[in-house]
């Protein structure tokens, strides 16, 4: 027989049936992350904008490129179109250059983030910068602490 059967609590409450429980699986969420990264020249630097994640969220502290989530994908005919009113929306100005980027996946314990990336080149700077975006110079971000997927982005330019 088993070795624990004078300790066994599933045995003495006549529970071998039902002990272990299992814990049950995590659900796997898929999250839709579109980040815009929005660049222009000032005197003689690359300028771009980021968000300082808030105070209790999973990447608080960290620096991230302005951010549109949806629950599901964008349909692929109206993403630029989706995403560019966006822009406009934010900034006050439709983009110079709008180019597509790449797209990376995260795995997180209870998250699937699927991140995709556009550059929005301006001529100049934007006429608005929501106050939760600061604009910084391109050299100045990369030292700035960035989440995981941000950084593999910028290493990807």
């Amino acid at each position: 027989g088993c070795i624990f059967r004078e300790e066994c609590v599933a045995r003495r409450d006549g529970k071998v049936s039902l002990l272990p429980v299992r814990p049950a699986r995590v659900q796997v969420k898929e999250r839709y992350f579109h980040y815009i990264d929005v660049r222009w020249e000032e005197e003689g630097q690359e300028m771009m904008l980021l968000h300082r994640r808030e105070e209790g969220d999973i990447w608080q502290g960290l620096y991230e490129l302005p951010l549109y989530e949806t629950d599901a994908p964008l349909v692929s005919e109206n993403q630029e179109e989706t995403l560019c009113s966006v822009l406009t929306e934010w900034v006050g100005d439709t983009p110079a250059e709008w180019r597509q980027g790449p797209v990376f996946q995260h795995q997180l314990t209870h998250r699937l983030i699927k991140a995709l990336f556009r550059q929005a080149k301006f001529s100049g700077r934007p006429p608005r910068i929501p106050g939760n975006l600061t604009a910084v110079s391109v050299s100045e971000a990369r030292k700035l602490p960035v989440p995981r997927l941000i950084d593999k982005y910028l290493t990807s330019l």
